[in-house]
């Protein structure tokens, strides 16, 4: 199907407003690629590469009651700048015509016109949609304002090992594929401030009384070495029917061949999933890998959240209450270093783009 056929058949996408996008979010490295890929087996949601054009289009336009041609063109020029592949591999043109011929008139509308346009090119069109994107973990107020519905699933993963993940990337040597954390600080301050944003949200959804059970948390180890129970759990909170199959090869699901990998590095790893299966042994790789100092950092850090996720502790004298306001301090650190780098991305997005 090319680019330029079928633009008059939004109605051929099984897309109810009521049905509830899915979400898929947590700190980088902590396995948002593999939740996707084997939510993408089930051939019941497709979620595509990674965008956060929801969270930063939406000062913008979440508040405008109608849109015409010239903010449509905007909104094209933001998602495609924030989105990978530029864009999905859809054009500007495709993209904009696809708007033009449904004509939404919220940003709600707007963000489920262009996932429809991506679904209807790619042959998924009787398929809910979803997005995978780390850093909207930053942005899920803006994310349930959109879509009250939304169901949000966090994945966490022991953050000792995220750090490692981040370490490995960045020695690999090509500066033009890294990314992410490089110190064991920086690291431990990326991880803790991701789960208590989740914190901040479920607290002040409680309190609000809104979003009830839009969020679900799930750890990567469990995924590892409880699967076929983990992912059914899952897929009865999105709603979706669950078979062993998509535990199976998941990556030679029709979905997930037709995502290609953002880095070459990514690439490989891939191909060596390609013919298997989960590895129950990519887990508290730390203990071997990281210095006893570095160790001793991160738990100093982020110890009680390592308690309340049920991840192990070696410094056991670090969870004494007296270091509790000294983390204080290092939490509002973790925050306004978070949103500085936040901030830097959207200044960047403001340059880019024309916004009306």
């Amino acid at each position: 199907m090319t680019q330029d056929s079928n633009y008059f058949t939004p109605n051929n996408i099984k897309q109810d407003s009521e049905v509830a996008p899915i979400f898929i979010v947590g700190s980088g490295r902590s396995g948002t690629t593999l939740l996707r890929n084997i939510v993408n087996a089930s051939e019941q949601i497709h979620i595509p590469y990674e965008s956060d054009f929801i969270a930063r289009a939406f000062p913008y336009y979440f508040s405008k009651s109608e849109l015409d041609n010239e903010d449509y063109r905007s909104l094209v020029k933001m998602f495609v700048y924030t989105s990978q592949k530029e864009g999905w591999h859809m054009s500007e043109e495709y993209i904009l015509k696809y708007l033009k011929n449904t004509s939404p008139h919220s940003f709600a509308d707007v963000n489920k016109s262009i996932y429809e346009a991506y679904l209807q090119k790619e042959g998924f069109m009787n398929q809910r949609w979803g997005i995978k994107s780390p850093v909207l973990i930053a942005n899920l107020e803006r994310v349930s304002h959109v879509f009250p519905n939304a169901k949000i699933v966090h994945i966490v993963r022991d953050g000792r090992d995220v750090y490692l993940s981040y370490r490995n990337i960045h020695n690999r040597g090509n500066t033009s594929e890294t990314f992410g954390p490089k110190t064991i600080l920086q690291s431990s301050l990326y991880w803790i401030d991701a789960v208590r944003r989740i914190e901040t949200f479920n607290r002040h959804s409680e309190v609000l009384k809104t979003h009830n059970k839009s969020i679900y948390e799930i750890r990567y180890e469990d995924i590892l070495n409880s699967p076929s129970t983990t992912i059914k759990n899952l897929f009865d909170f999105i709603g979706i029917e669950y078979t062993d199959s998509v535990l199976k090869e998941f990556m030679q699901s029709k979905s997930n061949q037709k995502l290609l990998c953002l880095q070459s590095y990514h690439q490989q790893s891939v191909q060596d999933n390609l013919k298997g299966s989960i590895d129950s042994n990519n887990t508290e790789k730390f203990k071997k890998e990281m210095s006893r100092f570095e160790r001793f950092i991160f738990e100093f850090i982020a110890v009680p959240y390592l308690r309340k996720y049920n991840y192990s502790i070696e410094f056991k004298f670090l969870e004494v209450f007296i270091f509790s306001p000294i983390r204080s301090i290092i939490y509002l650190c973790a925050r306004v270093f978070n949103n500085y780098r936040y901030r830097k991305r959207d200044i960047k997005l403001i340059k880019k783009v024309d916004i009306h």
